[in-house]
């Protein structure tokens, strides 16, 4: 399957200009024998290798900080970012450089809206794609990342929001506490607002986190708040979002999409599962046949809603050993790392589960002998500090077993049921 919205000439411009100012691009083409002149058309790509997403960190460090593909000089662009790995990503001055905007629409936002951003505004770069499509849009923004959950009820309701975009077990949390609030009378229901909460809340859109359909259906059913997602990642901006139908997730227009073998690397027919691999040509960061890592297939057929792009499933697991966890990705060599800062443990299996429509992070560490009670708290403890630091994911469970007893296979186990939406 290939997505091209833009015409073979625009395309082919983009290419030659992030040609002309891209180190990165320039090796890319040399390396595969291939003249930037012979790449007329989004096709002519299947004549370039994919660079999987996991290879930037090591491109990355040989060519820093950027391996070599940004194209543009750093004065101008407006905002660095680093993700575990790490790698590291920008984020460029040219109006729609996040391509949010579109999936932004289609959720219901606009003029009027004030919307709580509870994406982390601390390196990682979904707030600001959430926020620019917003802002792009007429909406008023509340900056919020995560923190106080009894501070953002309290901003929420003052100031009116309409909506919200983060991840969808932090929405459940902060609807619990507005309830707790509401009930215990501690905060009035203002005219116009959910009885229930005390907040005027009518939207949200999701992403980095699964969201599931019983939860979707909570929303609506109890609180009154449609829900939308989308799909996009660090490097790329926004590839995927739901329309008001809600079947599948429409590509945007502003990349070139193909779903590949991830053995043979040859487009998969419509239906089959394939890696997600992106062509991004933005003036700033160009990347051509970056790896997401992602499985997803394309569901058949045209949308009810009349948009002509193509649809994906849903995400249905992942190429490699990576796992995303609350929105950020975490890789087995994290979990090593993690492990030599401990000399009295000796190996570690780490396991992803679903709960409470929230992903839980359960690691098990081996050790000889065990630690009784009082220093096993203070080992988790330690854990939890330097988990923080090398994965920016927190476990939400730490055991410790005999060596014999540690979970054999991969170490990094994703054991969520992932399927098709």
């Amino acid at each position: 399957m290939l997505h091209a919205a833009m015409s073979d000439g625009f395309f082919a411009r983009r290419l030659a200009e992030a040609h002309a100012r891209s180190v990165g691009i320039r090796r890319l083409l040399e390396q595969a024998g291939v003249a930037v002149e012979e790449v007329c058309t989004p096709s002519d790509l299947a004549r370039l290798p994919v660079t999987p997403k996991e290879h930037l960190s090591a491109m990355q460090r040989e060519d820093p900080p950027f391996g070599g593909f940004l194209a543009a000089p750093l004065h101008q662009v407006k905002r660095v970012f680093m993700s575990p790995g790490p790698i590291y990503d920008v984020e460029g001055a040219e109006a729609g450089f996040w391509h949010s905007r579109e999936a932004l629409v289609a959720a219901g936002f606009g003029p009027g809206d004030v919307v709580i951003n509870t994406f982390s505004y601390h390196l990682s770069p979904a707030s600001f794609l959430v926020e620019a499509g917003l802002h792009e849009l007429g909406a008023t923004v509340i900056p919020a990342g995560v923190g106080s959950k009894e501070q953002q009820v309290q901003v929420m309701r003052e100031a009116g929001a309409t909506g919200y975009t983060g991840v969808p077990s932090y929405l459940l949390a902060l609807l619990e506490e507005a309830e707790r609030q509401v009930g215990q009378g501690r905060a009035a229901a203002p005219p116009g607002s959910d009885p229930r909460t005390g907040l005027r809340l009518r939207k949200a859109w999701f992403t980095a986190e699964k969201l599931d359909e019983s939860l979707r259906q909570r929303l609506q059913d109890v609180y009154g708040i449609d829900a939308y997602q989308g799909y996009g990642t660090a490097e790329l901006g926004m590839l995927a979002y739901e329309c008001v139908e809600r079947r599948g997730m429409h590509l945007v227009d502003a990349v070139v999409v193909e779903l590949l073998d991830p053995a043979t690397r040859e487009p998969v027919p419509d239906g089959t599962p394939g890696e997600v691999v992106v062509t991004s040509l933005g003036e700033t960061y160009p990347l051509v046949r970056l790896g997401t890592g992602d499985l997803s297939s394309v569901l058949p057929g045209d949308c009810a809603c009349g948009r002509p792009s193509p649809r994906l499933s849903g995400i249905l697991g992942r190429v490699g050993e990576a796992v995303k966890v609350r929105g950020m990705f975490l890789y087995p060599h994290h979990l090593r790392e993690l492990l030599s800062r401990f000399p009295e443990l000796t190996a570690v299996h780490g396991r992803v589960d679903r709960e409470e429509h929230r992903d839980v992070l359960h690691l098990a560490f081996a050790a000889d002998p065990l630690p009784d009670p009082d220093r096993a708290q203070d080992l988790r403890e330690r854990i939890v500090a330097q988990a923080r630091e090398v994965t920016r994911v927190r476990p939400d469970r730490i055991d410790f077993l005999p060596p014999d007893a540690l979970p054999q296979g991969r170490l990094l186990e994703d054991a969520r049921a992932w399927e098709a939406r």
